[in-house]
């Protein structure tokens, strides 16, 4: 089968390259499915460039990309009973896993959710990296509960245009931070106010809010710890990892040990100010899991989230695609069909 494998590290563009491979085969507990569609993340550029090298070491022998699919199950493990064979999926495989850039990929069962019935391939695909980061960071580390307001830093983007969907279906009282040009688009998904960083910093008007979803890096977790309320919480995908993020890391021991002193340092002025202030800081490795994106499937299925799609490319165009996605201007996800 053909596959899009990254030979070495480096630009994403001229890293990628087709190969034929054997088509895998499943064992008893896993499931064959036929990728149909594929959205992409700034994280595969960041793994090609080799950026995760030294927290994510499963990948430097083996680098893979791809993680957001949607296709069909072609073949079953004996012992996969949740699953049949024709039956449309979509799913975010696990960092280790991938690679989704091939004709077919290998997936956990509890990996995988059925596709909502109400949408195409390629817009199910841009869903699960998206959702599960959202549903993890703002019901499970935030834990938040309806009429709790909460700031969402970076709104047009593939988490964002989710995040503030899925914080209206929790009934929280949403800011999101966008451009100007951008600015309807997050008033349409449902944002209750929206702050143009063109314009003017979320931190201008002193406003304080109970979660703080920070989905940039550089400073912005520290700015996010000064907009959330005492007792508040700021959750972050964009900040340095911390010590409980190499927790979640599936690497060894001695792998964990040498980190723990180096992500405790890199990430020592946020938590010294999160303790200061008072705000409870999570940062986090979003995790697989097929039950939540059946949750997602019905919030879909039910019209209260629609997946954003800003531009659609044939995977032969994936270097048009990737140089896009580095642009930082995408509003939603980028998707590539899967046609051979």
């Amino acid at each position: 089968m053909k596959s899009l494998l990254l030979k070495k590290y480096g630009d994403i563009g001229k890293a990628l390259s087709f190969s034929e491979i054997d088509k895998p085969i499943p064992n008893d507990n896993e499931v064959l499915i036929e990728v149909k569609a594929i959205a992409l993340n700034p994280i595969d550029i960041k793994i090609a460039k080799g950026d995760l090298k030294a927290i994510l070491p499963s990948i430097v022998k083996k680098p893979k990309l791809g993680f957001d699919i949607c296709g069909i199950i072609r073949k079953t493990g004996s012992m996969v009973t949740s699953f049949k064979n024709g039956e449309e999926v979509f799913s975010r495989l696990p960092l280790h896993k991938g690679s989704g850039f091939a004709e077919f990929v290998l997936a956990d069962p509890d990996h995988v959710a059925s596709k909502p019935k109400n949408i195409t391939h390629e817009a199910a695909a841009t869903i699960p990296l998206a959702a599960l980061t959202c549903i993890q960071a703002i019901s499970k580390y935030a834990k938040a509960k309806a009429g709790q307001s909460i700031l969402i830093d970076s709104g047009s983007g593939g988490v964002g245009t989710f995040a503030i969907q899925y914080a209206k279906s929790l009934g929280l009282n949403i800011t999101a931070v966008t451009s100007h040009k951008n600015e309807v688009l997050v008033e349409i998904l449902g944002a209750n106010r929206v702050i143009c960083y063109d314009f003017e910093s979320f931190l201008d008007d002193g406003e304080k809010y109970d979660i703080v979803f920070n989905l940039i890096g550089d400073n912005n977790p520290l700015r996010s710890i000064l907009a959330a309320k005492k007792g508040g919480t700021v959750v972050s995908i964009g900040g340095p990892p911390d010590i409980r993020f190499v927790l979640k890391l599936k690497i060894n021991i001695i792998h964990k040990l040498l980190l723990y002193p180096l992500f405790g340092l890199m990430s020592l002025p946020i938590k010294i100010l999160a303790l200061v202030k008072g705000v409870n800081y999570y940062r986090f490795l979003t995790e697989s899991d097929g039950k939540q994106l059946e949750i997602v499937k019905g919030l879909i299925e039910k019209g209260k989230i629609k997946p954003i799609i800003d531009r659609t490319y044939p995977l032969e165009k994936y270097e048009e695609a990737f140089e896009y996605l580095k642009t930082n201007r995408v509003k939603g996800k980028l998707v590539l069909n899967k046609i051979y």
